[in-house]
């Protein structure tokens, strides 16, 4: 049983007055010599036929997971135990969605695939680990829409990306963000103007003071990148770093973050927050591959599709394959989202 909060109240669209900065220098900086630790353990995951390479010294790893599948009508969200090698089932069916564990593994976060069942309000569900207590907060009136969620560093709010969904055109652009205190139990709602040029989903700055979110520009490179405080005003700009793939682009320590290359064959770029300068540019593989998430500072975290296995493996900043962490049969990776978490 639910407990629901009153309903959040939009504040008005912001206005941007983006700070001009200048064309940054390239400072390319060699990628670590130094590999991630080697598999100690196979595991499994409830509910897939997956396989998980980890080492207890691992800074990152599996945490969360969901599946949609639609032909065999499962629909499941499972979490990983807290300190254990087991992940446990949370939601499912009518209760099923996109969980998100709290970077200090109190909270789980589930944005319903089931919305405006009950009344005209998207919603998003908090479980207490310890506990199994969850309460429901009220976030947007229909046609808004919850996509993309993903928690402050500090584990105290949760930043949810929002669209409206009544429109028919081919590409929707971000209409604002939800900022939700969850101790408080209260959602912020923020109309931006990224419905003019936003493109994708937010995420928080390292120091979870600013939001930050692409945007699509006429000239090129035809995607830059924008900080904007929690009232929505846009505070910096950085016109030349290309498109960001989605939440967890920023490294551990917060000084670097990475996007696709604004000449997007050329792969992943790695930039210096502080600075705006590229230190990196790491190749992709093909097409398919996609960059998750960091490893550590020095590595990042990459899907490799294949034809009957897929995975999920730590490559360096050159693109080189360091370690595999999931091996993925392509029935389960067809069906299945997976998150990963800090330890």
């Amino acid at each position: 049983m639910y407990a629901v909060t009153s309903r959040a109240t939009p504040t008005p669209v912001a206005q941007p007055a983006p700070t001009p900065v200048p064309t940054p220098s390239a400072a390319i900086v060699q990628a670590s010599p130094s590999p991630p630790p080697p598999a100690t353990k196979k595991l499994g995951a409830a509910g897939l036929k997956i396989t998980l390479h980890e080492n207890p010294a691992d800074p990152l790893g599996l945490n969360a997971y969901f599946i949609t599948d639609i032909k065999d009508k499962k629909y499941q969200t499972y979490v990983r135990d807290p300190g254990a090698d087991t992940f446990r089932l949370v939601a499912e069916n009518a209760e099923f969605g996109d969980p998100t564990i709290s970077p200090d593994g109190k909270w789980i976060a589930v944005n319903p695939f089931q919305k405006f069942g009950a009344s005209n309000y998207d919603n998003m569900v908090f479980i207490e680990r310890a506990t199994g207590q969850k309460f429901s907060i009220d976030t947007l009136k229909q046609p808004l829409r919850g996509l993309s969620g993903v928690w402050s560093p500090d584990s105290k709010r949760f930043l949810l990306t929002f669209y409206n969904v009544e429109p028919k055109e081919k590409v929707r652009y971000p209409a604002g963000f939800v900022a939700i205190d969850v101790a408080a139990r209260k959602a912020t709602v923020v109309m931006t103007d990224d419905q003019r040029d936003g493109y994708g989903n937010y995420d928080w700055s390292p120091d979870g003071a600013y939001v930050v979110g692409a945007y699509e520009k006429k000239d090129k490179p035809r995607f830059g990148l924008r900080l904007r405080d929690l009232n929505g005003n846009v505070v910096r700009t950085l016109a030349w770093v290309g498109l960001m793939p989605g939440p967890g682009l920023f490294s551990p320590s917060g000084r670097f973050f990475y996007t696709y290359c604004p000449d997007i064959k050329d792969g992943i770029c790695v930039w210096n927050l502080a600075s705006g300068n590229r230190t990196a540019t790491v190749p992709s593989p093909n097409d398919e591959s996609a960059v998750h998430d960091w490893w550590n500072e020095h590595h990042l975290v990459r899907y490799d599709p294949g034809k009957k296995t897929r995975k999920f493996v730590v490559i360096d900043l050159h693109g080189k394959v360091q370690r595999t962490l999931i091996e993925i049969p392509k029935s389960d990776a067809d069906v299945t989202q997976f998150k990963f978490g800090r330890k």
